[in-house]
């Protein structure tokens, strides 16, 4: 794994913790040992998506190594806080997706997943492509409008970057008509 980014954090969030260094990290290998934790409290949030990461990545579906494709986690210290990847969208061609994207619980609200988000989108700017998002809950959509995302219900995503300059699927079929 190479480490891309470090911040400190001053943070009520990070428990009793003055001062916590925070790293992301590229996951080219292997995933960590530490994935564990973060299926465990995602899937007794009801959230599958790690649980998918886990079991594309083990069967070698989704390893994140294709050409604009990327996988990264999120620590705090040896603490795995998050993770999140890009791939090429599985129904639009010639676009991206960020997915498999989960923050612990304790980790919220402190900018972390903001951060992680906003690194995965600026590898996908020279590609020069449409990135999507599924949101897949209901607390989901506030966060990726947050950060640049507008609705965009259809081919399976809910939303697009509009912070890369893309267009809306309507946007693009009339294009291409």
């Amino acid at each position: 794994m190479r480490v891309i980014g470090r911040c400190i954090r001053r943070s009520k969030v990070f428990d009793s913790m003055a001062e916590d260094a925070i790293r992301f990290e590229i996951v080219r290998d292997g995933l960590p040992m530490a994935m564990d934790a973060l299926r465990v409290e995602s899937s007794e949030e009801g959230y599958r998506s790690v649980d998918r990461l886990i079991a594309e990545w083990n069967d070698a579906m989704n390893t994140f190594d294709r050409v604009d494709e990327i996988l990264m986690t999120a620590w705090s210290g040896s603490e795995i806080a998050g993770v999140g990847g890009m791939t090429h969208d599985p129904v639009v061609s010639d676009a991206l997706r960020l997915r498999r994207f989960y923050i612990r619980k304790r980790f919220r609200r402190a900018g972390l997943g903001t951060r992680l988000a906003n690194l995965l989108l600026e590898r996908s700017r020279p590609a020069g492509k449409p990135v999507y998002v599924n949101a897949g809950t209901s607390i989901a959509p506030d966060f990726w409008k947050a950060i640049g995302f507008v609705d965009d219900p259809a081919a399976g995503h809910t939303h697009v970057w509009a912070g890369g300059g893309q267009k809306t699927s309507e946007d693009i079929k009339r294009r291409a008509i």
